[in-house]
């Protein structure tokens, strides 16, 4: 019950606020009516999230439980932050924004991670419905064949040449807006260095987005929603190709999770993170190459060794 005010007071807060800025737009007094009326349309979506038959008929098409508060919460959250970030696009200049921003410094990277962190814990009934074996069970963290560690470390390497290809493309269409972004990411990312930045860069964001958005999220809600909320709290990047990299990524994470489990989509998710903010030097571009085929040809073998082991026999 208490969920269900929570979720029906956000949606009441939200459209409100929509309102408010239509109406502000409309009477001339500034601003664009776009971005409330963008706010208004997730409103108009999460509203309906409210009654259990409009959840039943959800439940259909996604792993929903429609009894569950804490998935009724969870999906009103996620289409009122998609609407909310939405608008914010439309009416900022994202780039900019992230321009002007203050740099980031490694404790503020843990100091964002760690409300996701806990709201991964805590939303799957950490302490409340289960102790912390049972958590961790219900989120996917197990312990990883060699194999899926080794795959994991292999997408990281594909997912560091599909950054690469869609910084070209973003080059290619647009090299103005290109260049603002590269500006915003350097100048964003500035303090970010050295081993303990990188070290925070990759752990901080790989455990905590992997154990919210691919852990708690993802089981509930679906792959597809799962990712779009990913693609959804990275605003730095405005609407750009990048954009699209940051939702297939979440994509491309969720598969593995869905096949493997979640701690190997956190070390895909913390290697991809470090390879990003190490670089990867043009003339060292043949040893990646290597490596990433060696990590292909290990993983596809100890796979192939796990699947194929004779049982054993339990007859005298």
């Amino acid at each position: 019950m208490a969920n269900l005010v929570v979720a029906g007071g956000a949606v009441m807060l939200v459209g409100a606020s929509a309102a408010y800025g239509l109406a502000f737009a409309l009477a001339g007094a500034g601003g664009q009516p776009w971005p409330p009326l963008i706010l208004l349309a997730s409103v108009a979506l999460a509203a309906p999230i409210l009654s259990r038959g409009v959840r039943e008929r959800l439940a259909r098409v996604l792993p929903l439980d429609p009894e569950s508060p804490v998935d009724l919460l969870a999906l009103v959250a996620v289409i009122l932050l998609v609407g909310i970030q939405a608008d914010f696009q439309a009416g900022h200049d994202a780039i900019a924004t992230v321009a002007e921003s203050t740099p980031l410094e490694p404790l503020d990277v843990l100091g964002q991670e760690l409300p996701l962190l806990l709201m991964a814990l805590l939303g799957v009934g950490l302490f409340t419905r289960r102790p912390l074996p049972a958590t961790l069970e219900r989120l996917g963290v197990v312990r990883p064949a060699a194999w899926q560690v080794l795959a994991a470390l292999a997408a990281a390497g594909l997912f560091v040449a599909l950054s690469q290809g869609a910084e070209a493309a973003q080059q290619w269409l647009d090299p103005s807006l290109s260049a603002r972004l590269g500006r915003a990411t350097s100048h964003y990312y500035a303090h970010i260095t050295g081993g303990f930045g990188i070290a925070v860069i990759a752990l901080a964001p790989g455990i905590s987005e992997e154990l919210f958005f691919r852990g708690a999220l993802q089981p509930r809600l679906g792959l597809l929603l799962a990712a779009i909320a990913f693609a959804a709290v990275h605003t730095q990047y405005a609407l750009t190709v990048d954009t699209l990299l940051v939702f297939v990524l979440g994509f491309a994470l969720g598969l593995i999770r869905r096949q493997f489990n979640t701690s190997s989509s956190i070390v895909c998710h913390a290697a991809y993170n470090a390879l990003a903010g190490i670089g990867v030097a043009a003339v060292f571009l043949p040893y990646a190459i290597a490596a990433e085929l060696v990590l292909a040809l290990a993983a596809g073998l100890l796979w192939l060794r796990a699947h194929t082991a004779a049982p054993t026999s339990t007859t005298p």
